[in-house]
């Protein structure tokens, strides 16, 4: 039997993510939809069902807008993990934010000096006393992979997260403090859903 082993192709790549820079990538209205929504501070969803490009849609947003002053953060929540305490979920995800915005020491300052409350109030007075305080341009924050927090859920209720994330885009106190903050959330459709609406 004779093996014929091909070379790798500059255009095509099977599976995963597309780099922003990949050829193959195509251009969809969503590209512009999504840069331009984020990019003007509006609240966005991205669902759709698995491997449908929401995470490459997610990053090349994220390289124009750094490209436009804007500073993106992605956070991809399988990579915090699901057997965990919802003080592990909501400090892994601020140690990533803040790990990518170079204030780790800050962060982990703040959730220790605030141990008596709860990981969610930690998780979004933080936002604003480190994050968006301390962060000089306007900011983007990207949370992929939300599908993950349905085997979560067996463990504690991620549905006070969505709804604090809900909660900046409609409070006018978060509206003011939080101006720079705009989320974003990418995942699948069917498993998280109901935890957005």
């Amino acid at each position: 039997m004779n093996l014929t082993v091909l070379p790798e192709s500059p255009f095509y790549k099977a599976g995963g993510n597309l780099s922003p820079d990949d050829l193959c990538y195509v251009n969809r209205p969503a590209d512009m939809e999504l840069f331009e929504a984020v990019g003007s501070g509006q609240y966005c969803y991205v669902l759709t069902s698995r491997q449908m490009g929401k995470s490459s849609l997610m990053h090349r947003t994220a390289v124009r807008l750094r490209g436009e002053g804007i500073t993106p953060v992605v956070v991809d929540l399988t990579g915090i993990g699901t057997q965990v305490t919802p003080e592990q979920w909501y400090f892994g995800m601020l140690a990533e934010i803040a790990r990518q915005l170079s204030l780790s020491v800050e962060m982990q300052a703040y959730w220790d000096e605030n141990s008596r409350h709860s990981p969610l109030y930690r998780f979004t007075h933080a936002m604003v006393d480190i994050v968006v305080a301390m962060t000089e341009t306007p900011l983007v924050v990207f949370i992929d992979e939300i599908d993950s927090v349905a085997s979560i859920k067996k463990s504690f209720s991620t549905d006070e997260f969505f709804a604090a994330i809900r909660e900046w885009n409609k409070s006018e106190v978060y509206a003011r403090t939080v101006a720079a903050l705009a989320t974003r959330l990418a995942g699948g459709a069917r498993s998280a859903g109901r935890g957005l609406e």
